[in-house]
C-alpha cells in the first residue's frame, strides 16, 4: 500500500477550526475508485496549524503528500514540504488549491520550489485520480494528464488545460462516506477542537469577474442535488457542529431551491439546536427574494443579516474586472427595504490588490473606516482630522513603523504637494490642472506587481533608524519634489519621467534591501523596451513597480513583462467619501 498524507492547514480561532473541505472532496472522489482504494491508504490528515517539528515526526515513509494551498497557509506548506522532501527525497509532493500559480504564470516556480513535483490547476478530483492511476502503471508518466504543471529537472512542463466537471451531482461527500468520521475520532483522541463545516450546495458562479476563479459562467452548467446537502446538514447536526458556511456564491439566485434549503436548515436547527449559524453569500441583485430567505434564517437566528457586495465604485475598475455593480439608486432601495423589514444589511467592499504590497491599502482602509464610523455617529470630520486620526492609529496605537503620506493622500485624493512639520502637523497644497493635462499625464504610467509581498513595518524598521546619517540622499530626494511639480505644471512630462528614474536610483542607496533581483529585472526590462523612469512603491523589497513610458511603448513593455501582473491605474480626485448615508 502506498502511503498518502493530506494537508489543508487552517488557523485555530478560539478553539475552532475548519473541517478540511477541499482536500475532503478530492479524497472522497479518488478513493471510490477500487484500484486506488486497494493500493493507497490515507495515513494522516493535517488540518490545523501546529509546530512543524510535530508534523514532520508524524510522517513515515510517504509516497504522496497533497497540499491544499491558500494565502493563509502558503508559507507553512512550503516549509513543511521542503523539510519532508529533504527527509524523503523519493516521495511525490503535489500542490493544489487556490494560491499556487496558474499554469500561465508558473514559469520559474520549480527553480525556487524544487521540492514540489506537481502543481494542480483548477478542480482536483479528476486530476488526483489520474495521477494516482498513472503512478500504478509500469512506466509512470504524468505528461498526458491535463490540468497540471510537472517538475522536470526544476523546469516547468505544462500539460493541456482540464475541462471543469460537468456535474457534482454524483460526487461522494466526505460528510457521508465516512471520511470526516475519521477526523472526528482523531480530534476526540488528539485535541478537542470545535469544527466549522463547509457545504457545497452549488459549485461555481454565473459571472466571470476577473479577480475570482470560481466564475467563468460555470454555474449554469451544474445540475444541483440539494438532497445531498440536506443529508450533510443532518450529519452536521448529529455531530453538534455549530458553524456552517455554504460555498454557494449567490445564495438566492436559484430561489426555489435555496428557499427550500433554508427552510430545511431552520427545521434541523429547531429540532436539534445545531448548527448555530449558517453563513451564506447572497445573490447580488435579488433583494426581494434574498429578503424572503433571510427572514427564514432569522427565525432561528442562523444569520446576521444580508451582505451587499460592491467590489468598487470606480467605473474603470469595474470594466477591468468585468463586473457590474448595483447602481446607487438600487443600492439605496435595497438597504431601505431591509431596514423596513428589520433585517440587518452590510456593504462589502472587496480589495482587488494584495496586502503588504506598498500600495497604501492599509492606510486607505484605516481612513475609510474612520470616515465611516464618524459618519455613523453623526460626527462631521474634516479630511485633516480623519488623516491625523488614521496616522495616530497606525503609528501610535498599532505601533507600526509607517509613514504619514498614505493616510493623507488617500483621504484628500488628487495630486497634492504635502509638507510635513516636525510637530506632526502637515499642509496640503492641491495641484490644479486641466482635465486634458491630467489625462495626458495619467496615460504615461504602467503598474506591475512583482509577486513579492512584505511587511512595510519590518522593511522600514530596517533602515529608518539610519536616516539621520543619510542627509545627502534625503536632501536630493527632497529637491526632486519641487522639480517634479514644476515639470508637471509646465507639461514637461518626459522630464518628470527622467526625474523619477533619478529619484529611484537615490532611494536604492538608502538601504540595500529596498530593491532585489526581481525588482531590478522588472525595471531594467521596462527601460530596455521604452520606459524612461519609474520606481518601486512603498517601503521597499517587494510590491508594485510604477513605470513611466510614452503610450507608444506600453504594449511592448507589457509583452516583455508578461510574467508579471499589469494593473490598470487611474488618478482619483475625490479621496475618501461616503457613497451611501443611512444616518437620519
Amino acid at each position: 500500500m502506498h502511503n498518502v498524507y493530506l494537508f489543508e492547514l487552517s488557523d485555530i480561532f478560539d478553539g475552532q477550526v475548519y473541517l478540511p473541505y477541499s482536500s475532503g472532496v478530492v479524497w472522497s472522489y479518488v478513493k471510490k475508485d477500487s484500484k486506488i482504494n486497494n493500493n493507497f491508504i490515507l495515513k494522516d490528515w493535517f488540518y490545523y496549524r501546529n509546530n512543524i517539528k510535530n508534523i514532520i515526526e508524524k510522517i513515515n515513509n510517504p509516497q504522496f503528500l497533497l497540499f491544499s494551498c491558500f494565502s493563509w497557509n502558503w508559507n507553512l506548506n512550503c516549509e513543511i514540504a521542503r523539510l519532508i522532501k529533504n527527509k524523503y527525497p523519493n516521495c511525490l509532493i503535489i500542490f493544489g488549491g487556490q494560491h499556487q500559480p496558474l499554469a500561465d504564470r508558473s514559469e520559474g516556480f520549480f527553480a525556487k520550489h524544487s521540492y514540489v513535483d506537481v502543481l494542480i490547476h483548477g478542480e482536483g478530483e479528476e486530476t488526483v485520480k489520474d495521477i494516482f492511476l498513472a503512478f500504478l502503471e509500469k512506466e509512470t508518466s504524468f505528461k498526458n494528464i491535463p490540468g497540471i504543471t510537472i517538475n522536470i529537472n526544476n523546469q516547468e512542463y505544462k500539460t493541456l488545460p482540464r475541462q471543469r466537471l460537468n456535474s457534482i451531482h454524483n460526487n461522494p461527500s466526505p460528510f457521508l462516506d465516512g471520511s470526516y468520521d475519521y477526523l472526528i475520532k482523531k480530534n476526540n483522541k488528539d485535541k478537542k477542537l470545535s469544527f466549522h463545516a463547509t457545504v457545497e450546495s452549488v459549485r461555481g458562479c454565473p459571472y466571470s469577474c476577473s479577480f475570482c476563479e470560481i466564475g467563468e459562467k460555470y454555474y449554469q452548467k451544474i445540475k444541483i442535488n440539494y438532497e445531498k446537502t440536506k443529508k450533510e446538514i443532518d450529519w452536521i447536526a448529529k455531530n453538534k457542529i455549530e458553524y456552517v458556511t455554504d460555498s454557494n456564491s449567490n445564495f438566492g439566485i436559484l430561489f426555489e431551491q435555496d428557499y427550500d434549503l433554508a427552510k430545511y436548515v431552520v427545521k434541523v436547527i429547531k429540532n436539534t439546536s445545531y448548527p448555530k449559524s449558517y453563513r451564506v453569500t447572497w445573490a447580488k441583485d435579488k433583494a426581494d427574494k434574498v429578503l424572503k430567505i433571510a427572514k427564514v434564517f432569522e427565525e432561528a437566528n442562523a444569520t446576521k443579516g444580508v451582505t451587499i457586495a460592491l467590489q468598487s465604485m470606480n467605473k474603470k475598475v469595474l470594466e477591468v474586472i468585468k463586473r457590474k455593480n448595483i447602481d446607487n439608486n438600487k443600492l439605496s432601495e435595497f438597504i431601505k427595504l431591509y431596514e423596513k423589514n428589520n433585517v440587518s444589511s452590510y456593504v462589502e467592499l472587496i480589495w482587488g490588490l494584495p496586502s503588504k504590497a506598498g500600495m497604501g491599502s492599509s492606510s486607505a482602509f484605516t481612513v475609510g473606516l474612520i470616515n465611516a464610523i464618524s459618519n455613523l455617529n453623526s460626527l462631521k470630520k474634516t479630511k485633516r482630522e480623519i488623516s491625523l486620526e488614521a496616522i495616530n492609529l497606525e503609528q501610535n496605537i498599532l505601533k507600526e513603523v509607517v509613514g504619514s503620506q498614505d493616510q493623507i493622500a488617500t483621504c484628500y485624493g488628487g495630486l497634492n504637494h504635502i509638507k510635513f512639520k516636525k510637530n506632526g502637523q502637515f499642509s496640503v497644497n492641491k495641484l490644479k490642472f486641466s482635465k486634458t493635462k491630467i489625462n495626458n499625464f495619467e496615460s504615461k504610467f504602467l503598474l506591475f506587481f512583482s509577486g513579492i509581498t512584505r511587511s512595510a513595518n519590518k522593511m522600514a524598521s530596517s533602515y529608518v533608524h539610519k536616516l539621520n546619517k543619510l542627509d545627502k540622499e534625503l536632501n536630493l530626494i527632497d529637491d526632486c519634489v519641487s522639480k517634479s511639480i514644476k515639470f508637471i505644471k509646465e507639461g514637461c512630462f518626459e522630464d518628470f519621467g527622467y526625474l523619477l528614474d533619478y529619484s529611484w536610483q537615490i532611494k536604492k542607496e538608502l538601504n540595500k534591501k529596498i530593491s532585489n533581483d526581481k525588482i531590478d529585472f522588472i525595471y531594467r526590462t521596462a527601460k530596455k523596451n521604452g520606459a524612461i523612469g519609474g520606481k518601486l512603491l512603498g517601503a521597499g523589497s517587494g510590491g508594485f513597480v510604477l513605470i513611466y513610458a510614452d503610450e507608444q511603448y506600453h504594449e511592448k513593455i507589457i509583452h516583455s513583462l508578461k510574467g508579471f501582473i499589469n494593473v490598470p491605474i487611474k488618478f482619483d480626485s475625490a479621496g475618501s467619501q461616503i457613497i451611501y448615508n443611512s444616518v437620519k
